[in-house]
């Protein structure tokens, strides 16, 4: 894979986590789970593709401002995901039948 694919997938990647911490702030949960899906095999693609090639210093630079915005939106959805379970957790429980 060239340089430019593999950033493309990163800068998905980056889109992808800034449209779960919507999706979070919106409390649209399904939407989120769907998103981090597509989330989950940008990130297989990334994976192994990274595995198996080596690329310059300068394209690496340009990569690690990109999975440093990845982790810092990853930061931002775990404290989201975490307020919404303390939400879910304060509900008084209702057994289904």
């Amino acid at each position: 894979m060239k340089f430019n694919e593999l950033l493309g997938w990163y800068e998905q990647l980056l889109s992808q986590s800034n449209t779960m911490i919507v999706q979070a702030k919106n409390g649209q949960w399904e939407a989120l789970i769907e998103s981090e899906m597509i989330y989950l095999q940008s990130v297989e693609v990334i994976s192994s593709e990274q595995a198996n090639n080596g690329y310059r210093s300068s394209s690496r630079k340009e990569i690690r401002s990109l999975l440093n915005k990845v982790l810092a939106n990853e930061d931002e959805l775990k404290n989201l995901l975490s307020s919404r379970m303390d939400e879910i957790r304060s509900q008084p429980y209702v057994a289904m039948q």
